[in-house]
């Protein structure tokens, strides 16, 4: 069996922006700027902060994370002693913080998976530490820390709070890692503090406003422009951008050719006024799915009848990911607190035979289904349930536009 607490697997497993379609331009953070000189860590915002802190890890001289039940204390303590600095930093990214940056004038959100991967290893090597020197309060410390910074990348985006998520499940490798030396004090300052932030409301508003800023932006870009675009280059542009994960159908590309030959005479390309019209219908369309998000509701995507508006169509299933998970974002966040409970209170109990004694804890809020759980007679799999989006929330019949 494989267990979760080999890095390779959990770097599989904890990238559920990948899950549910995380792709995007990359650009540097805005809110990162520092006009090139250093500035005291008081004086910082939280984005520039973690950029930094993520600046500092690609210039260490820092080997592979040792979250093994295999690794030493030694190996730990020369680990954090290469990404002390960064870690320093960190620590100092206040609670409540949000993202404050321009959104990227861009269909696609920033995507943060390989970030928060690199965060989330920072963090968990940090915990296994404290937990394996006995030091309940620095082992909360690293807690409050981690969620601070996860937070705060959660108000980015829809997806950047998808893959913030990902820090809690590399929190549970480094827990397993050193699962043996968590006595019942330190598992209980421990859930206590899971327990405090728990009670700490993270709003999914900035996201979704910042959801909204950031399609509007894109929309007036393209009604900026003058310029016809052929047709593969529209389609290469979004499926394209989006790490080779879709490709339209055959159906799609022939609706197009129509739908060119139509609007400009010719068969391979678009005007430019069509194409702002085109974003500007999916851009009303997907915002009432993020409306209703704000409102604590999860709304169908209900596409455009794809013969009259098939790049409509094509932007709205590039979209659909990040707009199906839109209403879960508050409730992941619960979700990864569960998550940990249930590692602490697992290793505590050494490694019960099921999870039915804990309840709705066991439960995820996301879905309500229950975490994935296996064990052998040494070690464990604890697995977040597969995201499906709420039942309100599927497309209509008419999404033939991509295919996986």
């Amino acid at each position: 069996m494989t267990s979760l607490q080999t890095p390779l697997r959990l770097a599989t497993l904890f990238a559920l922006g990948l899950t549910l379609g995380l792709f995007g331009c990359k650009r540097p953070d805005a809110d990162a700027a520092t006009n090139g000189a250093p500035q005291p860590a008081e004086t910082l915002t939280a984005g520039q902060l973690i950029s930094q802190a993520l600046d500092l890890t690609k210039t260490a001289a820092v080997a592979e994370p040792p979250l093994e039940r295999t690794s030493t204390r030694t190996d730990r303590e020369k680990y954090l002693e290469a990404v002390g600095l960064a870690l320093e930093k960190l620590r100092n990214v206040p609670a409540g913080s949000r993202f404050a940056g321009d959104p990227p004038v861009s269909m696609f959100p920033i995507e943060r998976a390989p970030e928060v991967l690199r965060l989330g290893r920072l963090f968990a090597v940090d915990l296994a530490d404290a937990v394996d020197r006995n030091e309940p309060e620095r082992a909360a410390a690293v807690l409050r820390a981690a969620f601070n910074s996860s937070d705060y990348l959660s108000t980015e985006s829809v997806s950047a709070s998808v893959a913030a998520a990902g820090v809690a499940d590399m929190l549970g490798t480094g827990l397993v890692s050193v699962g043996k030396q968590l006595d019942s004090h330190l598992s209980e300052r421990l859930v206590h503090e899971l327990d405090r932030l728990e009670s700490v409301t993270q709003s999914a508003t900035a996201a979704l406003d910042n959801e909204r800023a950031r399609l509007a932006a894109w929309c007036k870009s393209l009604s900026e422009s003058k310029e016809s675009k052929q047709i593969d280059e529209l389609v290469q542009g979004v499926t394209g951008q989006s790490s080779g994960r879709f490709q339209a159908d055959e159906q799609l590309l022939r609706d197009l050719r129509q739908f060119a030959k139509r609007t400009s005479g010719e068969s391979d390309s678009i005007p430019a006024d069509v194409i702002a019209q085109e974003c500007e219908l999916a851009v009303s369309t997907a915002t009432q799915v993020l409306d209703a998000a704000s409102e604590g509701r999860a709304a169908p995507l209900v596409l455009p009848d794809p013969a009259q508006h098939p790049l409509a169509v094509l932007y709205l299933s590039v979209m659909r990911p990040w707009l199906e998970a839109a209403p879960t974002i508050a409730a992941l966040r619960l979700e990864s607190l569960r998550l940990l409970k249930l590692h602490i209170q697992i290793l505590a109990l050494g490694l019960p035979d099921t999870l039915d004694s804990f309840g709705e804890t066991a439960k995820s809020p996301v879905n309500g289904q229950p975490f994935q759980y296996r064990k052998s007679d040494t070690e464990y799999e604890l697995l977040r349930p597969r995201l499906a989006p709420p039942k309100a929330g599927t497309t209509t019949s008419n999404d033939r536009s991509i295919k996986g």
